[in-house]
């Protein structure tokens, strides 16, 4: 699941560089939804680490595009990792591993709160 923007002067930082907080952010939201995807949407996927290694910047104006790939999906972790790519380069690299929470009935018991 690519996830991707046309990069504008709010997502810079005080340098006017691209905020690399920005890259980790759609990476991590890439490859959670991934996982999802692949497990068919039945559980919650919380993130338990993730890791960035920036390799290049970003400029205003280009699209930035994120490319994940499910690793492994198992009964109580999901791992993944994606490239970042500004206009077609590779700019950032992550990794993720994701804890897998079974969605559970939230119809309250009678008497009780939700």
């Amino acid at each position: 699941m690519i996830i991707g923007l046309r990069l504008a002067k709010p997502h810079t930082n005080a340098h006017g560089l691209i905020h690399g907080g920005l890259i980790a952010t759609l990476a991590d939201n890439a490859m959670g939804y991934s996982c999802a995807h692949q497990m068919g949407w039945t559980s919650f996927l919380a993130t338990m680490g993730l890791a960035v290694d920036f390799i290049g910047t970003a400029r205003i104006g280009q699209w930035l595009a994120v490319e994940p790939d499910v690793i492994k999906t198992g009964s109580t972790i999901c791992f993944a990792q994606s490239l970042v790519r500004a206009d077609n380069v590779v700019i950032a690299r992550a990794n993720a591993t994701f804890r897998v929470v079974r969605q559970l009935d939230q119809t309250p018991i009678s008497g009780e709160r939700p």
